[in-house]
């Protein structure tokens, strides 16, 4: 007997439930991952116990356990729950249609094009400062922010092509796969069914998406990355048009480091829309706002 739709006619609060279920049982077994990962590394390595903070330094360790964590809590629940609760969970998902117009390289295209402006957004984000009541709200928000800077800063350091190949990989293919069908393809679609309104759908699933990195501080533009990652699905009913958007703005993000690191690039284009350069962020803006706009004119074509 196949379990495919089996819970088709299940209030939305007994799916929804059933989603947080698979999501906790992916947590445990990350956590159960991890700890064998510890015990692993210390008997193929022979170094006996050991800690946590040196464990914290094993680089390729920590990108297989978080590409890991990716799939066991964002991919494998959507998955699931969406074969149990729909009879085509493929369509539900919206993975079952790609568009083979030039949709897809203008949606690449797009997600370059407009990063000078997400970096124009995220110095105003930045700059944002408590009130002096709570500062110690915002020197908490920071240290954790700069943590997971100092912790991606460790794992993506490339010394050559094959690295780089890996970290795309671990930070660029995984999380877009697994972060796009959690977010975009089973979370916006469920709030869309309860809400009947696709707009707040895709604005509260970009809030989630963007709050469940722990970055205050970066919180805004990817807020906005979310909500055009969550309009592409709308325009497109494609999964993997967003998908390809996620893995761009991440892709381009560890290129540039590659390059950087490499000394083919210096720090200076990380500064390509601000200042003197300002100008750069708002024809970026308003280039992406009419890649959009074809986007959105072919995709109604379809």
């Amino acid at each position: 007997m196949s379990l495919k739709g089996s819970f088709l006619l299940t209030n939305a609060g007994g799916k929804f439930i059933l989603f947080l279920l698979f999501i906790l049982i992916g947590y445990i077994g990350v956590l159960i991952l991890s700890v064998l990962s510890i015990f692993l590394y210390a008997s193929i390595t022979g170094s006996g116990p050991i800690s946590y903070s040196d464990f914290m330094n094993q680089a390729d360790i920590l990108l297989a356990i978080n590409s890991a964590s990716s799939v066991l809590t964002f991919l494998l629940p959507s998955l699931i729950t969406a074969y149990l609760i729909s009879p085509t969970p493929s369509g539900y998902l919206s993975s079952n249609s790609f568009s083979p117009s030039f949709i897809l390289p203008l949606t690449m295209l797009s997600a370059i094009i407009v990063m000078p402006f997400t970096s124009l957004v995220a110095t105003w984000n930045d700059a944002i400062h408590f009130p002096e009541w709570m500062s110690f709200i915002e020197t908490a928000l920071r240290d954790q922010q700069k943590m997971l800077a100092d912790m991606t800063a460790k794992l993506t350091v490339m010394d050559n092509i094959s690295r780089l190949f890996i970290v795309l990989f671990c930070i660029a293919v995984v999380p877009a796969i697994c972060e796009e069908f959690f977010f975009r393809g089973f979370l916006q679609r469920f709030i869309q069914e309860i809400t009947n309104k696709k707009h707040l759908a895709v604005w509260i699933t970009a809030a989630i998406f963007s709050a469940i990195h722990f970055e205050f501080f970066a919180f805004i533009p990817r807020l906005l990355l979310g909500a055009w990652l969550g309009y592409l699905l709308l325009f497109t009913r494609s999964i993997w048009i967003s998908v390809a958007a996620h893995f761009t703005n991440n892709a381009t993000f560890v290129i540039l480091l590659y390059l950087q690191q490499h000394g083919i690039l210096g720090k200076e284009v990380e500064q390509i829309g601000t200042g003197d350069t300002l100008w750069v962020s708002y024809a970026a803006f308003f280039l992406f706002l009419g890649l959009q706009w074809v986007v959105q004119r072919q995709a109604i074509k379809e």
